[in-house]
């Protein structure tokens, strides 16, 4: 067992002792919420009906020495669960140690005149330890939350002030505090950039080096830690990329301070690897500012590096940082043997996502120290002449980590049923239920032991599955053949985009390809970025309040975003499809990674001189996140079209949920186009048009009847839309959509109760529902702004989180989603002419094959008409110049299909 999971199992057993300790003493079996509604704290457990209870009942209202025990419990617990937070980034312990922490701050001082005082140290403690737990709240929310979390630091700071007021000179503890302040400081002064701070901070360290028994190893290290942020902030404010002499002297101090606190040999505290990571990265800083290179620097800097990677009791997130920049050091000197090394032992490392117990939105935080590993590592392959599936493998690894696991599932148990139905079923519904445990928002103890146990029963189900003839390869990765036999319909193509080098790898049923791409830079590929990116944010369905004038030339904006679309079809386009091996269905796929999953190759091609020479027309694209995402979206439409019987019509059925009506400040949208199509398209019979949100009529919740095959949903609320998503066979979803600029789960759809509460449809929230394992699901059409747009920071890029992805993994084999923001008017018109495409004939065999739906190919001919119209416009005697709505030109450009 590695040293890791012996640290972390340790850190398990201390939680259950402390919980059943905590049972012991109270002498109850109830859990409660209501307990801490009067300690200012919410948890985010107790707003969810399925999670009641959360925080111990005891009766602490007297001053009991029974009471008292109790609450010196709840702070030891506390105490466990916040170092295994830090261990396993489980955000569920992080909140429930900060609602412990706060329930007995908040009243621990009714106990102050039993204990005398004596209960000063003890409410010192207890103040100091709800402060680290703040700060561990603080750290978390950065990025994500900058004005919460800079409220809650200042909370940090104000609870380690009043621990330290209320701690004697003498006082074991002190030196702690003193050390946690500086870091509060020191935090408080990089987001500042106040370097005024930074004599504070010190001055806290210099009172902590003054006292006995104060740990000189987390003193040093704080203080390097405080000189490091000095001399970056001095750095940064010379506007320079080199150290000025003050600032290098300061870096140079720390350096100091940092290796006193790395002892040798290294010991196995888990603060270790963090500190040999970020001493590397103070001496990389000064290695590589210096004129004259310091060969022994250089060489403790790879060592503090490697043992960084190494780190085995240290967290995921650690452990990726320090491998990605291991590797890049690498690359800095040209060893690319040496980086695909690391990469690959950086990749081997995401293997422990598969079977860990933590949530998909904790692990995403850790995902986030690994943000180029995939492109990097796939780059260096191909640089060092590694096989292509080499180059390919590192991608699909590296890429969609957590999804993969659950659209690795389907083919794997698909073929299992074949031949050992009831296995199949067995490690189906084991998995199913592992899933289940893991998207629950419950307290870590409550969940601890039956994931604990699901996830070892797997392990060797899967192993006793792999032992069986023709199933060795059971829940492993993608062959090669694999990959090729997916490119039946189409080629695949896989866009990589590094600052080593940019290329893309075509996938045929015959072969893999390598297409370079060497006028595709990365810093130039940043900036057509940009310009496309300021034509997608002035569409009115992306829940963004804003007016628009039309404008009857071109702008700019309109200028610069052609100019990058047809640099995108002259550098990497035009050469793809020349070299790609098209087959009847003149299809296309595309995966991207990095930078590239924020550029539209759908829509790359010259629109002003010749309209003809661009990729819409020439393929059918669609977009797809892996190999494994498409292969479960093939599997789904294979089940979808087995359930046409013979020569019968297919039973068509439609979910309709429409906002068009927005309480200030956003724009109300006109979805009368797309209420008119799907109407005309679809039967009316049973419509719930007058459904009342949150009915408890049997009727409204049971299975949809024969007659009931239109659903029109207007102003429901998110949980009504959750209830029937996947009882129809086609979903249309028209509303305002919202992408959070840097946390995925946050990004959502905007509807409105009773058309006057806004309410958001998130991300988390679908991932989070309970859906059933089988549906006859087949497309929906999300009708809004950005649901299928990456976050601009690239810190999840590879991770393919938006919302077309999460319905594709929901179960719909094809999803049509919006790159970036759209037109109200040209959602309707794309909307209108996609049906008449889709269903015109009834069957599915002339839009599609063997029963299957052809979405794809139906919003390819919309876009392509709408894209004609714009160009109708132009008039031809006056050299190409725009005569009306010039301004329209690109607005056929965010739709796009994913899926099969």
């Amino acid at each position: 067992m590695s040293g890791y999971n012996i640290h972390r199992d340790f850190l398990d057993h201390a939680l259950s002792s402390s919980f059943m300790s905590i049972m012991r003493i109270s002498g109850y079996k109830n859990w409660v919420s209501s307990q801490i509604a009067d300690c200012g704290f919410k948890s985010t457990f107790s707003e969810r009906d399925d999670h009641k209870y959360t925080v111990f009942s005891c009766p602490l209202e007297d001053n009991s020495a029974f009471a008292l025990d109790v609450v010196d419990i709840y702070e030891a617990y506390s105490i466990v669960l916040k170092l295994h937070f830090e261990v396993t980034s489980d955000l569920r312990s992080l909140e429930e140690a900060l609602i412990y922490s706060t329930y007995v701050v908040d009243r621990f001082d009714r106990f102050t005149e039993v204990r005398g005082q004596e209960a000063l140290r003890g409410w010192a403690m207890c103040l100091f330890n709800h402060g680290t737990i703040l700060l561990a709240e603080f750290l978390r929310l950065r990025y994500l939350n900058r004005e919460r979390a800079l409220k809650i630091l200042d909370q940090a700071i104000q609870y380690g002030e009043h621990a330290l007021a209320r701690a004697k000179d003498r006082y074991h503890h002190k030196g702690q505090m003193l050390c946690f302040l500086a870091t509060c400081i020191r935090d408080k002064m990089e987001l500042g950039d106040d370097l005024s701070l930074g004599r504070v901070a010190l001055n806290y360290l210099e009172e902590a080096f003054q006292l006995e028994g104060t740990d000189k190893e987390e003193t040093h290290w704080v203080k390097s830690q405080v000189l490091y942020t000095e001399c970056l902030i001095m750095k940064k404010r010379r506007r320079e990329p080199s150290f000025g002499q003050a600032a290098l002297a300061k870096l140079s101090e720390a350096i100091v301070n940092g290796q006193a606190a790395v002892p040798e040999p290294s010991s196995n505290d888990w603060r270790q690897g963090r500190r040999h990571k970020d001493l590397a990265e103070m001496q990389k800083s000064k290695y590589f500012d210096a004129r004259d290179k310091d060969e022994g620097l250089y060489i403790e800097m790879t060592g503090n590096f490697k043992a960084a990677t190494g780190a085995v009791n240290n967290s995921l997130s650690v452990r990726l940082a320090a491998s990605l920049q291991y590797g890049l050091l690498h690359l800095r000197e040209k060893r690319y043997e040496q980086a695909h090394e690391v990469f690959q032992d950086a990749i081997s490392t995401l293997s422990e996502v598969e079977y860990t117990t933590t949530p998909p939105r904790d692990l995403h935080q850790s995902l986030r120290q690994s943000s180029t590993l995939a492109e990097l590592a796939a780059s260096v392959a191909i640089e060092t002449n590694k096989p292509l599936f080499e180059a390919l493998r590192s991608l699909e690894l590296s890429r969609c980590t957590i999804s993969r696991t659950s659209t690795q599932m389907e083919q794997d148990v698909s073929d299992l049923r074949r031949t050992h139905p009831a296995l199949a079923e067995q490690y189906k519904n084991m998995r199913y239920d592992l899933n289940r445990e893991k998207i629950q928002n419950k307290p870590y103890h409550l969940t601890q032991l039956r994931q604990e146990g699901l996830t070892g029963r797997l392990k060797n189900l899967r192993d006793d599955i792999q032992k069986l003839d023709g199933f060795e390869n059971f829940q492993q990765l993608l062959t090669e053949k694999d990959m090729k036999s997916l490119a039946c319909q189409g080629p695949v193509v896989v866009i990589n985009i590094s600052k080593i080098r940019s290329d893309a790898i075509i996938v045929t049923v015959d072969k893999i390809l390598l297409c370079k791409l060497p006028n595709m830079s990365y810093d130039e590929t940043k900036e057509k970025i940009i310009a496309l990116d300021r034509l997608a944010s002035r569409a009115r369905r992306d829940g963004v309040a804003r007016t628009r004038k039309k404008q009857k030339k071109l702008t700019d904006v309109t200028r610069g975003a052609l100019d990058a679309l047809s640099w995108l079809w002259q550098v990497a386009v035009r050469e793809i499809l020349d070299r790609a091996s098209l087959t009847p269905t003149n299809r296309i796929w595309w995966i991207t990674s990095g930078l590239a999953t924020r550029l539209p190759f759908h829509a790359a091609g010259d629109h002003r001189q010749d309209p003809s020479n661009c990729t819409i027309d020439r393929v059918k694209s669609s977009y797809i996140s892996s190999f494994e995402a498409l292969r479960h979206a093939r599997l789904r439409a294979d089940a979808v079209a087995s359930t046409r019987v013979g020569d019968l019509p297919y039973r068509r059925t439609m979910m309709l949920v429409t906002v068009s009506k927005y309480p200030g400040p956003y724009n109300d949208l006109n979805t009368t186009h797309e209420i008119s199509a799907i109407e005309k398209l679809f039967p009316r019979q049973g419509s719930k048009n007058d459904l009342k949100e949150g009915s408890n009529d049997d009727q409204d919740k049971g299975d949809i009847s024969n007659e009931e095959l239109f659903l029109h949903l207007e102003y429901p609320n998110s949980l009504t839309v959750l209830q029937y998503l996947l009882r129809y066979s086609f979903v249309h979803l028209a509303c305002h959509g919202f992408s959070h600029k840097i946390d995925p789960y946050q990004s959502g759809l905007l509807l409105v109760e009773e058309k006057e509460t806004i309410k958001m449809l998130k991300i988390a929230d679908i991932e989070t529902s309970p859906h059933p394992q089988d549906g006859c699901s087949e497309m929906v059409f999300l009708a809004a702004c950005s649901t299928a747009k990456i976050q601009p920071d690239g810190a999840l890029a590879d991770e393919a989180i938006h919302l077309g992805n999460s319905f594709q993994a929901l179960g719909f084999p094809h999803v049509i989603a919006a790159l970036a923001s759209a037109d109200d008017k040209a959602v309707g018109q794309i909307s209108s002419t996609y049906y008449k495409e889709l269903l015109r004939n009834e069957m599915g065999q002339k839009s599609g094959s063997a029963g299957h739906l052809n979405a794809a190919g139906a919003l390819h001919n919309a876009t392509k008409k709408l894209r004609n119209d714009c160009s109708r416009k132009v008039d031809s005697s006056d050299q190409g110049k725009r005569t009306e709505e010039a301004d329209d030109i690109l607005e056929w450009i965010p739709f796009i299909h994913i899926g099969a």
